[in-house]
């Protein structure tokens, strides 16, 4: 050092750029985790708007979306289904019928319990051909297999889908749609649209936003949104709503 350091307090630190350590209650504490880029041999066609689902034991799963160079077209919609493990760095493409229609912008949840895959929706989106689906499939994982299930309530793309745990049902959500999914008894229940509210309890106004991201908060049993977009392909729009959704009030709480 040129000059004696200097400790400021925990609000100047925070501001600050870190490597290799975080601001944990107010300390600033060393920490492990960093980004690491990989190269594995052989991978998969680069796509967009496919889904990504952590299916345990190390693995990502993937199926579909738009495979292009750019954002130019043609768009074409694969139908191929890959596993990537993140311990040995390798991509693993599994064959087989019955596989899905290709597709892209679906949403996809996994169950631990099930030990299966649920994807639902989407959108074929082959210039000028534009159709949003309304089938629902599920990938069973140890046995590396498709089936189809019976179809949502409605269509839909650019929406969520999370594994409840607290109800050992799969939520899905839309626009002011919501639906719930038993795996085990292939069912599908349609809820009234949700209602919203403040932080404080008053009525709020909240409809997620298309392609929004979303993740179950296990303690308090509630489902977290955040961004999206909506508006018009012409004036697309990017939001930074965030909300809580409660499956027992069927209720959003923005914050």
């Amino acid at each position: 050092f040129h000059t004696e350091p200097v400790v400021f307090a925990a609000a100047g630190f925070a501001r600050g750029a870190r490597t290799h350590a975080a601001v944990v209650a107010g300390a600033l504490l060393w920490v492990p985790a960093d980004w690491r880029q990989h190269f594995p041999l052989e991978p998969m066609l680069a796509r967009t708007t496919h889904t990504v689902v952590d299916v345990g034991g190390g693995k990502l799963f993937t199926f579909s979306g738009e495979t292009r160079d750019s954002h130019l077209g043609p768009m074409r919609n694969t139908r191929d289904t890959w596993l990537f493990d993140m311990r040995a760095v390798r991509w693993e493409r599994f064959a087989g019928e019955p596989v899905p229609p290709g597709r892209c912008h679906q949403p996809a949840a996994y169950s631990p319990e099930h030990d299966l895959v649920l994807m639902t929706g989407g959108l074929v989106y082959e210039m000028p051909k534009k159709v949003i689906l309304a089938d629902a499939w599920v990938w069973h994982v140890g046995e590396r297999r498709w089936e189809q299930r019976a179809n949502p309530p409605a269509r839909f793309s650019d929406g969520v889908v999370v594994w409840h745990a607290g109800a050992q049902r799969f939520v899905a959500l839309a626009g002011a749609r919501a639906w719930t999914y038993d795996p085990g008894a292939d069912r599908w229940e349609t809820l009234a649209a949700p209602s919203a509210v403040d932080a404080q309890g008053a009525l709020a106004s909240y409809v997620p936003g298309g392609s929004a991201s979303a993740v179950y908060e296990p303690v308090s049993q509630r489902i977290f949104l955040f961004g999206g977009q909506r508006g018009s392909v012409e004036d697309n729009q990017f939001v930074d709503d965030c909300a809580w959704y409660e499956l027992g009030t069927n209720r959003y709480v923005r914050f």
